[in-house]
């Protein structure tokens, strides 16, 4: 074989091993900000691959849609993992924030008028439109659920460098905004309610996939999980 063609091939093997590589720390990182000082072991281990994770992700968001959105379910998807992706974090934890949030429905509306899958104002979408250099304007409706991901991702973005990777912090200010989160670190008050519902969903989707890969799932089966469950659901409860 041509000493070109071998390179070749070892060029794509070594970055196809290395984009595996980045994937799992991705997965490992943002595990670990999630779960916070509670938990000393991560979810997010290195035996899920990418295939597994879109696999389960496409079919989730296929089977959480409204009936009238599952002809779109595949670019919904694609375009969920490309921009967690975009933005170095693990789709599974968009995953679980859109299930913490709207339930999967594109059509949701919250009291303080946020929209779609993320709950996003428009005011903020504008807003992190411009910070982001996202293209916005009169037609692009956040009850569009490709565009409102691109715009809630690109924000909880914004909000994660804004609280230097602290998943306590900035998972609560995806709820509160980031003003009343300050205020409440300055108050020293302890505000992680929301943050451990979103625990909850995020530990769930990686039960889910543990089982899927097993012929008789049981939960009793990965007490790390269970630990963590338990843990989440304790101080939910507090």
């Amino acid at each position: 074989m041509p000493a070109v063609k071998v390179l070749q091939r070892w060029r794509v093997r070594n970055t196809s091993v290395a984009l595996k590589i980045n994937a799992v720390r991705t997965r490992i990182i943002q595990a670990t900000e999630i779960l916070d000082d509670h938990f000393t072991e991560t979810i997010a281990r290195n035996n899920y691959n990418d295939s597994q994770i879109k696999n389960f992700i496409f079919k989730k968001v296929k089977s959480s849609l409204p009936e009238r959105y599952r002809a779109r379910s595949m670019r919904i998807s694609e375009t969920l993992i490309s921009q967690a992706n975009l933005y170095n974090m693990d789709p599974m934890f968009v995953v679980a924030l859109i299930e913490n949030e709207s339930k999967f429905n594109p059509k949701a509306l919250g009291q303080f008028g946020e929209q779609g899958l993320m709950q996003i104002k428009p005011t903020t979408a504008k807003w992190i439109a411009k910070k982001y250099n996202l293209a916005w304007g009169k037609q692009y409706s956040l009850y569009n659920p490709v565009q409102n991901l691109k715009f809630g991702v690109a924000y909880l973005d914004y909000l994660r460098k804004k609280f230097h990777g602290s998943g306590q912090f900035y998972v609560e200010a995806y709820n509160m905004g980031p003003q009343r989160m300050h205020d409440v670190m300055k108050r020293h008050e302890s505000r992680k309610t929301y943050q451990h519902l979103v625990q909850s969903h995020y530990i769930a989707l990686y039960e889910q996939i543990e089982k899927s890969a097993l012929e008789n799932p049981n939960l009793e089966r990965y007490p790390r999980l269970a630990r963590m469950r338990a843990k989440i659901k304790q101080l939910l409860w507090a």
